[in-house]
Formats: C-alpha cells, structure tokens, sequence
C-alpha cells in the first residue's frame, strides 16, 4: 500500500515539474519578440522575360506600418491647432471618434524605422554595385506568438493611383488653417445598421512598381511568407487625333515576381532568390519592450 502511495506522488510531482516548465517556458516566450528586417532588391541588367498582365497586383490589403506611422505623425501635428469652432463642427463626429476609426489598435507589432549596422551595409553595397539596384526597405518588431498579418512593403515609385472619391474631396488648403484633414469627410450608408455615418473619404490608393507583402510566422519553426512583384507598364500607344494632345493608354504590365515560403534561422541572413528580384531578411531575437504594441 505504501509502495503504491509513494508511486503515485512521484507521477504527481513529475507532472507538476512538467506544468512549471511549460509555465515558464510560456512566460518567457512572452517577453521574446523578433526584430525583422527586409531589403528587397533587383538585377539590373536581366535576359529573363517578363509576364504580361493586363493590371497590376492589388497590394493594398496589406498592413502598411510605413503609411500608418505617417498618418498618425500627421494627425498629432495637426491636433493641437484645432480651435474650438472647429472642435464645434464636428460634434456629429467627435474628433476622438475619428481618430480612433484611422488608427485602431494593433497588437504586438510595431514598425522600426532605422536600419541596423548589418543591413545598412548590406544596403550600402547594393547601392554601390553595377548590377544591382536597392528598391524597398522595412523593418518592424513583433511578438514571439501570435496570428500577425501580412506586412505591406513598397518602393517609392508610382505607376497607378486609384481614386473613386477625386470628385468629393475638397480643394487643397489655402493656409494651414483651412480645410484641414478632418474636413475631408463623407457620409456612409450602414446596410446593416440602416443609418448614415459621417466617416474620413477613403484615401487613394497607390500602386507601386515594387511592391507585395511579407510576414513572419512561428508554428515549430519560424518561417517567412513572401509575394513581391516588380511591374512596369507595358510600352504604350498614343490615340486620337493628330497633334496635342493625345492620350497615353498603357498596353499592360511587364511583370517579374519572387514568391516563397519556407524556414528561416535568426541571427542569419535569409536569401530568397528569383531571376530578377531578391530578398534578404535579417531576423533578430530581442526581448520584448512595454511599447511594443503600436499605437
């Protein structure tokens, strides 16, 4: 009986040890958070032929830390100049209300604008070289765990912008006072709800000619998930009548794309190679700050 009893507390005390490792191991994971970094890159003189399509590839459901930080960078300088007739004009929307709407909450993710030493020179050298061009950089820390999303990365050169609200955006400000952002608003019709809200006109929305999204993921193993696209318009023709002017219509988009998914180590430089474009990923274990969710 006694035999049997010391048996059973000896299973009872290796399940407790096994409990208050995981506990441990689950509390450290939560102080652990990854430093990711990105350099998108092409070669410049390539014989590889491109694929033609007919539009460009629709990024723009992709978290965009970079336009996000802008936005909020520009929202705060604005803030303090509002007077109280204008606090006034929006009491249909309160001015908390409306910022809140543009900048939710996101958890665990935030945006890291400077490059490390290693990426800098690595940037640095692509720079310098004959054959390759550096065309996007991001940067960003996010928890160990968790369900993140896709990061949208871009270069700086646009090749289409889509705008359905042009006609109901009011004109440009005369001075800084005038017509400020949160002027720039529109009513919405809620199916749902059966009622109109007065909500900010959707911005426009820009296509770049390197553009795509990224993300890392942790299941065993970290991997990283990558779809970036480099596209050029296609060679256009001019229609219409002979002389000015004419109008330029684009036969298309010359397309090269660099699309994987697989391990990665940190502390490691990740090469994803394509014919065309490449992409170095630079993961760093950092433990995690108090201001790591964003704003």
């Amino acid at each position: 009986m006694l035999k049997h009893l010391n048996s059973k507390c000896y299973i009872v005390f290796m399940i407790l040890i096994i409990v208050c490792f995981y506990c441990s191991t689950a509390s450290a994971q939560e102080r652990i958070a990854y430093r990711v970094e990105v350099v998108v890159f092409r070669l410049l003189d390539s014989q590889f032929p491109p694929e033609a399509v007919p539009e460009p590839r629709d990024f723009t459901e992709a978290l965009d830390l970079v336009d996000r930080q802008l936005r909020i960078e520009q929202w705060d300088a604005q803030w303090p100049r509002m007077t109280e007739a204008q606090i006034a004009e929006l009491a249909v929307s309160p001015p908390l209300t409306i910022r809140a709407s543009n900048f939710p909450e996101i958890e665990g993710i935030s945006l890291i604008p400077d490059r490390s030493e290693q990426m800098s020179n690595v940037w640095r050298n692509l720079r310098l070289s004959a054959e390759y061009r550096p065309e996007a950089y991001l940067s960003w820390q996010q928890a160990a765990e968790g369900d993140f999303p896709h990061l949208r990365i871009h270069n700086d050169e646009v090749i289409l912008v889509e705008d359905s609200y042009a006609d109901q955006r009011v004109a440009p400000p005369l001075t800084e006072d005038e017509n400020p952002p949160w002027k720039q608003q529109i009513f919405f019709y809620d199916l749902e709800k059966g009622q109109f809200s007065l909500e900010p006109i959707p911005e426009p929305e820009y296509h770049y000619s390197l553009e795509g999204q990224i993300r890392l993921r942790r299941s065993r193993f970290l991997h990283v998930d990558l779809d970036i696209s480099y596209r050029l318009p296609a060679p256009s023709t001019l229609q219409g009548l002979s002389g000015p002017p004419l109008q330029v219509r684009y036969q298309g988009y010359q397309t090269f794309t660099n699309v994987q998914s697989r391990q990665v180590r940190t502390n490691r430089l990740e090469y994803f190679d394509a014919p065309v474009l490449g992409v170095l990923v630079w993961i760093t274990p950092i433990e995690r700050s108090d201001e790591t969710d964003a704003r």
